[in-house]
């Protein structure tokens, strides 16, 4: 069984809404989290603004 699953089996029996919300944010939330964290901690792109310019020589 997934989490989903478990939350819809438990949100079936109550007839509190917000015991529903709170286990339907309790499946939602985590996943969500991970991809946050997976997106920062991603590689990062080299910042090329403090290379040095090439000697371009004099203008013609």
């Amino acid at each position: 069984m997934t989490l989903p699953l478990v939350t819809e089996a438990l949100a079936a029996g109550l007839d509190n809404d917000a015991a529903v919300a709170i286990l339907s944010l309790s499946a939602i939330v985590p996943p969500l989290a991970l991809l946050t964290l997976v997106g920062f901690a991603g590689p990062r792109p080299h910042c090329t603004t403090n290379l040095p310019t090439p000697d371009v020589g004099e203008p013609e």
